[in-house]
């Protein structure tokens, strides 16, 4: 239960009675104005909704009949605001909020999926993770494109630039077309290349340690995934500065 609305901060008393505060941002004055503090529950249309999870903040979303989480919650309580304060606008304004962040957040749900996809046939070699995709425990690509080395158990910066064909394209799914980035191209890209590295080319060996170039000279993977990667015949990767 909201106790006091000051300029910065929001005075509260949780559940078991205790006073506590909270940041005074459109969470937590929505959270707290207009649900006393319960899970905030929505419903758009018949079809789109939102429903807090135990968790303060993050979202189950339904959109179309297409569900999914969503961890952003000032641009929820936005779109909440939005669609029930602009009662004279059409529906498709009121709703245009939250649609657009839906398909934000399902976008980039694709594109982790489209990398998937592509990679299926090294993922015996591949861990994904939130920030980015780590090959044979050795390198990394983050979800900004950036190849990094693991030396001594830390990553570095190792520069290499895809070479090729990496226009974007649409990808159908059930919410409508949605265009997969050049970025994530460009990140598949360099995984396919880090999965098989060319130890011929100096300019990518003399980045590295001396101990991860003897490693990559005796493993055996690289000769063992050299037909698999043939297979992406259109598409060129390399290196560059």
């Amino acid at each position: 239960m909201l106790l006091e609305d000051r300029d910065d901060q929001l005075i509260i008393t949780d559940k078991d009675g205790n006073i506590d505060t909270k940041p005074k941002t459109d969470y937590f004055m929505l959270k707290y104005n207009d649900y006393e503090g319960d899970r905030i529950y929505y419903q758009f249309n018949k079809d789109s909704y939102i429903q807090e999870t135990f968790n303060d903040g993050i979202f189950n979303a339904t959109y179309k009949n297409e569900r999914m989480q969503i961890r952003e919650a000032d641009k929820i309580a936005f779109c909440i605001n939005f669609h029930k304060y602009q009662k004279e606008a059409e529906p498709e304004i009121r709703l245009k909020p939250f649609e657009d962040l839906f398909k934000k957040n399902y976008t980039d749900t694709i594109q982790l999926n489209v990398l998937k996809d592509f990679l299926k046939d090294y993922s015996h070699r591949l861990e994904f993770f939130e920030d980015g995709i780590e090959i044979d425990k050795r390198f990394f690509v983050n979800k900004q494109g950036q190849a990094n080395v693991k030396v001594k158990g830390v990553y570095h910066f190792l520069c290499i630039v895809a070479r090729g064909y990496l226009s974007s394209f649409n990808y159908k799914t059930k919410i409508g077309n949605v265009k997969i980035n050049s970025k994530s191209l460009e990140i598949i890209a360099k995984v396919f290349f880090l999965l098989n590295p060319n130890l011929e080319d100096s300019v990518f060996t003399s980045q590295l340690d001396k101990d991860v170039l003897e490693e990559l000279k005796r493993d055996p993977k690289n000769d063992m995934d050299l037909k698999k990667k043939k297979n992406h015949k259109d598409k060129e990767y390399g290196h560059g500065i």
